[in-house]
């Protein structure tokens, strides 16, 4: 089955770091795992391009290598037993340990400082361990000229410090002195002998319980593979369902947002209306206090109306008792004894009082009727004044033909705002 880590090409160095650690928990070594995705990345470049690992394509290309070496490293094998058969009789060698020190005997080079320096965390290099042998390793961490150094297939509780300033003679270049080190490969001719059929059925064997094992290996990381899968998709799941969540909870915000928005606008017209409420309400105060002031007046001038009428009457009396005594006076005297021209002249200072005695009646009458009565219909008494002027000169029932648009005062010609009813 399919498994693969996708990034995108800012991330490659990411990639590439997980696909090795996905290996090494399977259980392969570094050197294996660097020249099968070396060997991958040439043969798949799309799919390294596209930032794609196929995990199980690289760990089918590390088991047919480890197949490769086993059948190299048994024909190998084979040939030196031959060739130390052949050298039975010779004395053995023995083998010198040289320190970690001292130069090595091997004529290879060692790096130089400016090469020692460029080394990074992950960078191969052949080191020289304890026993003065380079072997393969790696560079795991690095601090100032002090480097971490691990041995391939050996524990990490192996690992050492080393400082490339005062042991330069320790490193060098990846497979430059561990290659010499090791006894050349064994020709072609020597690997497969037709003649010994037996080896070649024990390692035909071996090679088959090898492959057995790597086949259940395989399958073991490929149930891995699929578990893994299946808790990707459990992910995916619950990012789809976070996103629906975080959808929903958007929209909900945004519908407050709106309903928020909506109720600031109601409040602003609220308050715009209580605004011009509070302004109506002061002009019908000012108004009130007007109205009031030329009620007051009104009041004051009917008052004043009813004292010149009392006036009016009181001199309509004095005449009346005049006239009375004026009679009196002129039945008491005795006309006979008067001559003609006393007569005419008593008679014509009669005649202007009794004018005068009759205008001042009319007017008395005149005022009477105009003080209390409807200027409109005369049948009525007023009883409503009529505003901004203050004439009180209509009753009720005239009052509905002047509430009409577009009237005026019938005594001024006036416009008309209010028509108030005056209680005496």
């Amino acid at each position: 089955q399919l498994f693969s880590f996708s990034m995108n090409s800012a991330q490659f160095d990411i990639l590439r770091y997980q696909a090795f650690t996905a290996l090494r928990s399977m259980g392969f070594d570094t050197t294996s795992i660097e020249r099968s995705v070396a060997a991958y990345e040439n043969a798949y470049k799309n799919d390294v391009n596209a930032g794609v690992y196929k995990i199980n394509v690289i760990a089918e290309l590390i088991l047919a290598e480890q197949q490769r070496s086993a059948i190299q490293q048994a024909s190998s094998k084979r040939c030196r037993d031959k060739h130390d058969g052949a050298n039975q009789n010779r004395p053995p060698v023995k083998k010198q340990k040289f320190p970690v020190s001292c130069a090595s005997p091997i004529s290879h080079s060692h790096m130089s400082k400016a090469e020692a320096m460029r080394l990074s965390v992950g960078s191969r290099i052949d080191h020289r361990n304890e026993n003065g042998v380079f072997k393969i390793a790696t560079v795991v961490e690095k601090l100032g000229t002090n480097l971490k150094i691990h041995y391939d297939g050996q524990s990490r509780m192996k690992d050492i410090w080393c400082n490339y300033e005062q042991d330069i003679h320790r490193f060098a270049a990846p497979y430059s002195m561990s290659k010499g080190s090791n006894p050349s490969p064994a020709p072609q001719s020597c690997i497969i002998d037709d003649r010994d059929k037996q080896a070649k059925e024990k390692l035909i064997a071996e090679l088959k319980s090898s492959h057995a094992q790597k086949n259940k290996r395989i399958q073991q990381m490929q149930k891995a593979i699929n578990d893994l899968h299946r808790s990707n998709q459990a992910l995916t799941e619950q990012q789809k369902q976070s996103d629906h969540e975080r959808k929903s909870m958007q929209q909900s915000i945004q519908a407050k947002e709106i309903k928020l928005k909506e109720t600031m606008a109601e409040k602003e017209q609220f308050r715009r209306l209580q605004q011009r409420l509070g302004i109506a309400w002061e002009t019908s105060k000012k108004e009130i206090a007007a109205l009031k002031t030329q009620t007051n007046a009104l009041q004051s001038e009917h008052k004043k109306q009813a004292q010149k009428m009392n006036v009016f009457e009181r001199a309509y009396q004095s005449v009346k008792q005049k006239l009375s005594a004026l009679h009196d006076f002129a039945d008491d005297q005795d006309l006979g004894q008067l001559n003609e021209t006393k007569l005419t002249a008593m008679e014509q200072k009669l005649e202007q009082k009794l004018k005068c005695v009759k205008e001042a009646k009319q007017k008395l009458s005149e005022q009477r009727v105009q003080s209390k009565l409807c200027i409109v219909c005369q049948d009525e008494e007023r009883d409503h004044t009529i505003v901004p002027c203050g004439h009180l000169c209509i009753c009720g029932d005239c009052k509905q033909h002047y509430e009409q648009q577009g009237a005026v005062c019938p005594m001024c010609r006036g416009p008309i705002q209010q028509i108030i009813k005056i209680y005496t």
